[in-house]
C-alpha cells in the first residue's frame, strides 16, 4: 500500500471514529461501506459503538479495483432500509473517495454512464450527499466533482489527508445543510 493511500485510510479511519465518538452523544449513527475489488461490503452496519468500529475499522481493506457504483448502491440500500424502520431520519451519504471507479455493476456497462445514472436516481431520492475528494491536486481529475453535481450533493477537495479535516468538512456541511 502506498503513503497516498494509507494516509487516505488513516483519515477515513479518523473520521469514522471521530464521528461515532459525536454520534454516540447526539443519538445518530454512522455505517461504513467499503468498495474494492469486484464489489462493494457493508463493513458496518448503522451504529453508535465507538468500539465496534475501532474493531471492524481495523480490518479495513485497500487496493485492488474500485467498484464505486456498487458502494453507491450498497449505500442507498442501506439507507432506504433505515428509513423504512424511521421515516423521520435525515441521511447524510459521505463519499471519501480518489473516483476513479473501474468496476460496472453490470458486466459490460460503461462504468462511468452507469454511476452517473445512479447518482441521479440517488439525487431524486432527497438523499443529502457529500463527496470528499482524495485525489491529489496534482492529478487535476474531475470525477468526484461531477459525482457530486449527479448526486446534487457538495463536493470538497480534502487539501490534508488528516481525520480532523475531514471530520471539520463533514460538520461544516452538516450545519449549511440544517
Amino acid at each position: 500500500m502506498g503513503a497516498a493511500t494509507e494516509r487516505r485510510m488513516a483519515a477515513a479511519k479518523g473520521a469514522v471514529l471521530a464521528l461515532l465518538t459525536s454520534a454516540y452523544q447526539k443519538r445518530d449513527r454512522v455505517a461504513v461501506i467499503s468498495f474494492r475489488d469486484r464489489e462493494a461490503d457493508i463493513l458496518l452496519s448503522p451504529t453508535n459503538s465507538v468500539a465496534r468500529a475501532r474493531e471492524k475499522l481495523q480490518r479495513l481493506p485497500t487496493g485492488g479495483a474500485t467498484p464505486l457504483a456498487d458502494g453507491l448502491f450498497r449505500a442507498w440500500e442501506l439507507i432506504k432500509v433505515e428509513r423504512s424502520k424511521d421515516p423521520d431520519i435525515q441521511p447524510m451519504m459521505v463519499i471519501l473517495s480518489d473516483g476513479e471507479a473501474n468496476v460496472p455493476m453490470t458486466e459490460g456497462a460503461p462504468v462511468i454512464a452507469e454511476l452517473m445514472e445512479l447518482a441521479g436516481r440517488i439525487a431524486k431520492d432527497g438523499i443529502h450527499t457529500l463527496a470528499i475528494d482524495t485525489k491529489s491536486l496534482s492529478a487535476k481529475t474531475r470525477e468526484m466533482k461531477q459525482l457530486a453535481e449527479a448526486l446534487k450533493g457538495r463536493y470538497h477537495h480534502i487539501l490534508q489527508l488528516k481525520a480532523g479535516s475531514v471530520v471539520d468538512i463533514i460538520r461544516q456541511d452538516t450545519w449549511t445543510h440544517l
